[in-house]
Formats: structure tokens, sequence, C-alpha cells
């Protein structure tokens, strides 16, 4: 055989190895680094940042967009416990912020674009009542109250706080949102009207009536069961 054909024979057969070569280099490194973006974009350790609208998208954990806005859950730990979960939209808390103590107890805060806008409360697991909560308005406490105290005992032992230093109408809620009083407080905080008590399943538990130091209980059916007076001298 002439060695010039042998010779481009040969050529021929070394540039489809190289180029054979060449193509499994380009995609084991493609390969590894999609492994590495998968690795980064899931991770719940570190902050997270992305250059695309589409990693946008994900729900990761701690996550922070292209221009370093924290967005959406953040998880916060210490010694492997959690002890804060948050919402962010462009970096403002929005929607519950959420505590967990060490005896147990939780504060749950409601947040509307980086202000407190809502209830705050104080919770023992389990409990269908806080044992504290304030209410927010453009990030000012309005009022706060002992719903826990309420609920077992009607009256509110502890009294109210009104820091909005006029009359105002307060909702008490259950942990679960549902209401557990409605009711006015005038600017020193001391009931006045008719106060109304609920069940957890809304039906009507007491009516507390100020002006005539009264108090009615009734049971889930609506059927009157006591009646007791807040003063003796309104016997």
């Amino acid at each position: 055989m002439d060695n010039s054909v042998l010779n481009e024979n040969q050529k021929r057969n070394y540039w489809v190895t190289a180029c054979v070569l060449l193509t499994c280099f380009f995609v084991s490194c493609a390969e590894e680094v999609t492994k590495d973006k998968i690795k980064v974009v899931s991770s719940k350790s570190k902050s997270l940042y992305t250059n695309s609208e589409e990693e946008k998208k994900t729900d990761s954990i701690n996550y922070q967009d292209r221009l370093g806005r924290k967005q959406g859950e953040w998880k916060i730990y210490s010694k492997d416990q959690l002890v804060k979960r948050e919402f962010y939209e462009n970096n403002k808390l929005e929607g519950k912020s959420i505590e967990y103590f060490a005896n147990g107890e939780v504060l749950e805060t409601a947040y509307k674009n980086g202000d407190r806008e809502g209830y705050a409360m104080l919770y023992s697991p389990n409990s269908s009542a806080a044992k504290f909560v304030t209410f927010w308005k453009d990030n000012k406490k309005m009022w706060a109250t002992f719903p826990n105290l309420i609920e077992n005992n009607f009256l509110p032992d502890k009294g109210f706080i009104n820091t909005a230093n006029k009359e105002v109408e307060i909702i008490v809620p259950y942990v679960s949102g549902e209401t557990l009083l409605i009711g006015t407080i005038d600017k020193n905080g001391i009931p006045i009207g008719k106060h109304r008590v609920y069940y957890e399943t809304q039906e009507l538990k007491a009516i507390i009536d100020y002006d005539s130091d009264s108090l009615r209980i009734f049971s889930r059916t609506g059927v009157l069961e006591e009646t007791r007076w807040l003063n003796k001298d309104s016997e």
C-alpha cells in the first residue's frame, strides 16, 4: 500500500480519536458542574445566590436573590436546634415570625412589609389559649392581655393593657386564630360595656356585662347555665 495513503488514514484516525476524547472530557466536566450546582441550590446551611429567574422559583431555605435580598422562608439554628422561622419578601419580614424557646414555649409575631402588624402570641405547646397576646398596628402596640386566664375564668384576672391611649374594641384570639373574646376597653384598659366570650368552636360561652356587673355562662347548645355578679352589691 502507498505510504502516503497510509499516512492519511493514520491522520484521520488520530483526529477521530482526539474528537472522541475531547467530547468525553467536556461531557464529564458538564456533569460535574451540574452536580455542584444542584448541591448548592439544595443547601440549607448557607445563603443562596442566583443569576437566573428560573432559580428564583426554587423552594430553597435561607435564600437571597441576586441583589442580596432575603426571600421566602429562613430558618435559624442553635446547636442543631431550630430557634426561629421567618418569612421574607424583598428583604422585609412578611407573615409569621416564629421563635422556639428552650422551655418549649413559642412566640408568634405577625409582620407586614417589615412592620409588626396583627397579633404577637406567647403560648405553650398543645395549649388552646396563649399566655400573653399583644396587638400591633403600623408597628405600634395597641393593647395586650392574658387569653388563658380569660378562657379559664371568663374574667381577665390581670386585666387589659391599653397603649393606644384611646377607647378601642379588642378581639382576643385563641392560638388557632378563632375568636376567644370580643369587647371594648377604655383608654386606661378598663373593660366597658358587654364582653362576649366564645368556645373555640365559636359557640357563645359567656356574656360579661360591666354595666350591670353580671356574668352569664352558657352551654355549647346555648342554654343559660349560671349567672354570677361581679359586684356583690349588684345582687
